[in-house]
């Protein structure tokens, strides 16, 4: 009651002055249909259903990076972490930070959360903010369901980035599920350098665009790597050498290989070779000596052999 007379004289002072009174905002009608009370719940009214709409559209985004990539588990076989160059960096989507180990070789795994597994048919490497030796050169990724029996799904070899923070993607042909995707490095572009270190991972459902699965590497060359070798020729186990294929630039099969001629020679090479005693002598003659020549080795190929072969 006391609400409604505080309205009453309000209005009776406004009716018989005419004159402009400021009505406390405490006492104003919540359902009057004036204009203040208007704007302010069309407004109201607009800026919720924008916010709705804005928060379903981004609830909607989230939903499908989620869809992608999800809540995880990161390992990794090292990292630098007084230097906060940790394994999260290779999935923080910034390519400002980065993972670093100080091995030459390494892996890296995304466990998805519960029992999410996604097919992965695509992912990217960015290379990090410096020192293009830290860069890695091989790798594979692999998939696994129980983090013991695992899948290779992608080789990579002699792979070069020619730019800071340039991203390369490559194409996996997969069609199965996997809960755990890990990336194994097995050597940086400069092994002396001996730190290996990646900006950003990405794991794709799409791998369209990417480099073919096969394709060459960008940097094949021979340079050194691991103790004086190379990629392409190296020493074997009984100490010949072995000579890797490779495929070269534009091709995507690796069936290329740098000459081999370790094996030329007498028995193969590397053997000495042995005195073989003279048998049949002919000299010089006028005339025609096609026939003495025939002769000459009709006769010594009815010697028997010796203990080398020769007659």
């Amino acid at each position: 009651m006391a609400f409604l007379s505080r309205c009453l004289s309000i209005a009776i002072v406004i009716c018989v002055c005419s004159c402009s009174i400021e009505v406390p905002e405490d006492i104003m009608d919540p359902g009057s249909d004036g204009d203040a009370d208007s704007d302010t719940d069309g407004d109201a009214d607009s800026d919720a259903d924008s916010d709705m709409d804005s928060d379903a559209d981004s609830d909607t985004d989230a939903d499908s990076d989620d869809e992608d990539m999800g809540p995880g588990t990161i390992t990794a076989s090292g990292e630098n972490a007084e230097g906060d160059e940790t394994k999260e960096m290779a999935f923080d989507e910034d390519v400002s930070t980065k993972w670093l180990t100080f091995e030459t070789a390494g892996w890296i795994r995304y466990d998805f959360a519960g029992d999410t597994a996604i097919v992965i048919k695509g992912y990217s490497i960015t290379s990090a903010n410096d020192f293009p030796e830290r860069d890695p050169k091989n790798f594979e990724l692999r998939g696994s369901n129980d983090n013991t029996n695992w899948t290779t799904l992608d080789t990579r070899k002699n792979e070069c980035f020619a730019d800071r923070f340039q991203k390369r993607t490559y194409r996996v042909n997969n069609t199965k599920a996997y809960k755990i995707y890990e990336l194994t490095i097995s050597a940086v572009q400069t092994s002396s350098e001996g730190k290996l270190q990646i900006a950003e991972i990405e794991l794709l459902k799409d791998g369209s665009g990417g480099i073919e699965p096969g394709a060459t590497g960008s940097c094949i060359d021979d340079t050194p790597v691991g103790d004086g070798q190379s990629d392409l020729v190296y020493p074997g186990e009984d100490g010949r050498l072995v000579y890797a294929k490779h495929a070269n630039t534009q091709e995507s099969n690796e069936d290329n290989v740098i000459p081999d001629f370790s094996h030329c020679g007498y028995m193969g090479g590397g053997v000495a070779l042995p005195d073989v005693p003279v048998k049949r002598t002919l000299g010089p003659q006028s005339g025609d000596d096609r026939q003495r020549i025939q002769d000459a080795i009709d006769d010594v190929s009815g010697l028997s052999p010796d203990a080398n072969g020769f007659r």
